[in-house]
């Protein structure tokens, strides 16, 4: 008798007959019982190609999230308690006052002395006398070959390389911080659709178990729907391992030790 193709041909052999009236009798011959959990996983022994055990199968365990807010920007004055940006606003603030000491070589100097003393009088036992002496001194150097130029320019000089080095450790401050910011906001994209990717791999999965126990596909179909589901959980952890790194990051730019 002919064979009739139909979704049980899978999992049972099917056989039919024609009666006199020309129709098709389809009778199941036998089907195949559901594996029990050792054929399983002699089953994936044979697919794997080597030694399976059931210890490879870990217990699932919740992934470690980081509950608290992360802000969206962060005011400039958080930056300022950076290592490398107080030390480049106290060089920038010394090489200010250098300039302050290069211009006041500029103006004269003033000096006051005053002294104290008691004189006998003109007896013996007479009156003593007190002395007091009050001098000013005033000193200005009129030539001195440019040395005030010099030692002026040298000061404005260095007061303009610090506050270059300044803007540029504040400018790099601010890019390490906006960078780590905007990964932060990625990664928090991304585990969105791959919770929905694992939340639609889970009902597939679900799906597929059912159809199996019903006998209307292969063992093979669920394993591939197994795998599917596995690799969609392995991503969102390795997600959120990645922003668990990015908040770590975050913190470090903030407070960055200081070098040397």
């Amino acid at each position: 008798p002919p064979l009739l193709s139909t979704p049980l041909a899978s999992q049972a052999q099917v056989g039919g007959s024609q009666d006199e009236n020309g129709c098709y009798l389809v009778t199941v011959l036998e089907q195949e019982p559901i594996p029990t959990d050792k054929e399983l996983l002699q089953r994936l022994r044979v697919l794997r190609g080597k030694e399976f055990s059931e210890n490879i199968l870990k217990d699932a365990r919740p992934t470690p999230d980081y509950d608290s807010p992360i802000p969206q920007l962060l005011p400039l004055q958080v930056l300022s308690t950076r290592a490398d940006v107080r030390q480049a606003e106290v060089n920038l603030k010394q090489a200010i006052a250098g300039i302050g000491v290069a211009e006041a070589e500029y103006y004269p100097v003033f000096e006051l002395r005053g002294a104290l003393s008691i004189g006998a009088g003109g007896g013996i036992s007479g009156p003593g006398v007190l002395i007091g002496t009050l001098s000013a001194l005033v000193r200005q150097v009129l030539a001195d070959g440019g040395v005030r130029d010099a030692n002026f320019e040298i000061a404005t000089a260095r007061a303009d390389a610090a506050l270059a080095d300044y803007e540029q450790t504040l400018r790099e401050a601010t890019e390490e911080v906006e960078a780590v910011l905007a990964a932060i906001r990625s990664s928090g994209l991304r585990q969105v659709s791959l919770r929905k990717a694992v939340d639609s791999s889970r009902r597939s999965f679900a799906q597929v178990e059912t159809l199996y126990q019903q006998g209307l596909i292969s063992f093979l179909d669920v394993v591939d729907a197994q795998r599917v589901l596995a690799d969609a959980e392995q991503d969102l952890a390795r997600e959120r391992t990645n922003y668990a790194t990015q908040i770590a990051v975050l913190f470090r730019v903030l407070a960055p030790a200081r070098s040397g």
